[in-house]
């Protein structure tokens, strides 16, 4: 008893698998720009955070004090300034009514200019204090704790993308004439579990490195959940050859170490010894052996031999 199938020309999906690892687009380092005990707005490693979320503040109460005592000498500034202005028969409110050369010099004399700079420094100084994440992702990384000190320039989190995946891996010289911009990928982990994404290819680094491979970036599109920076997959990349002819990996036996497939033919099997001259994950594409329209036999030929009379229990 076996089961048949009629061979004809196919699109055969030409698989080129490799590993890459999970990238992100964006990913930025979160820095303290100023020394002093943190508060953290409750956030923690895995926590999603928007653009512009603060993410924690450095104690700031003397910057506070400095800041408002800047605005207060601004104040100051530009009551002397006004005064100055009518001396030169200006009007107090109107910064036209004086010559702008006079006015320059006025607003230098009046201690309106470095006032002026002193509130925008102090401001920038209180600012600093809050942190803010520069684009919406998920932390990651989360170094110090609540209230503990921390020094200028030094790391607190990093904040991921992860709307912005990439996949990055690697292809010989011999599989570079494989890929191409655009070209469309398959992602899933490496406890093969499943497909997880599609992705298309959008960077090529054309250098060879000093282990003979070959740079290449792909976008991941709506990338699950499961993937996360850093995670190692499986990329599976097709090439689509038309008017093939394929087999099911099922049809092919070995026979003193040949390659043989059995057709047939008036409820006879005939042993055929093939050529192969690629394979994907259920199929081998046949150089030469079989001819289309071919009865192959693709169940029920494990113990077959050559001639031997058998009964048809399906045909595709």
């Amino acid at each position: 008893m076996v089961e048949i199938e009629i061979l004809q020309r196919c699109n055969f999906s030409l698989e080129l698998i490799v590993n890459g690892k999970v990238e992100t687009r964006n990913k930025a380092e979160i820095i303290a720009n100023y020394s002093g005990i943190i508060t953290y707005n409750n956030i923690y490693n895995g926590k999603t955070v928007a653009k512009g979320d603060t993410l924690a503040w450095i104690e700031n109460t003397e910057l506070k004090i400095i800041l408002q005592k800047a605005r207060i000498t601004l104040k100051e500034a530009e009551t002397e300034l006004s005064f100055l202005m009518l001396g030169f028969g200006g009007t107090a409110t109107d910064t036209n009514s004086v010559e702008k050369e006079i006015f320059k010099n006025l607003k230098i004399r009046s201690g309106y200019s470095s006032a002026l700079l002193d509130l925008k420094i102090a401001n920038l100084n209180y600012q600093n204090t809050f942190i803010l994440a520069p684009f919406s992702g998920v932390v990651a990384n989360l170094e110090s704790q609540n209230n503990q000190y921390t020094k200028s320039g030094s790391s607190l989190c990093q904040i991921i993308d992860y709307k912005n995946y990439l996949v990055e891996f690697y292809v010989t010289e011999y599989e570079l004439s494989k890929i191409s911009i655009g070209q469309t990928i398959q992602i899933q982990t490496l406890t093969g579990t499943g497909v997880f994404s599609n992705g298309n290819i959008v960077e090529i680094n054309p250098i060879v490195n000093k282990n003979s491979l070959i740079k290449i970036i792909a976008k991941i599109n709506k990338p699950s959940s499961t993937l996360i920076t850093g995670m190692n997959v499986q990329v599976s990349i097709e090439n689509i050859i038309p008017n093939s002819l394929a087999i099911p990996k099922k049809a092919l036996v070995l026979r003193n170490n040949k390659k043989v497939v059995f057709t047939y033919k008036s409820n006879r099997a005939y042993w055929n010894y093939v050529e192969t001259s690629a394979e994907n994950s259920d199929s081998y594409l046949v150089s030469d052996g079989l001819m289309e329209g071919d009865s192959i036999i693709v169940d029920g030929n494990l113990n077959l031999v050559h001639e031997e009379i058998i009964v048809m229990k399906k045909q595709k």
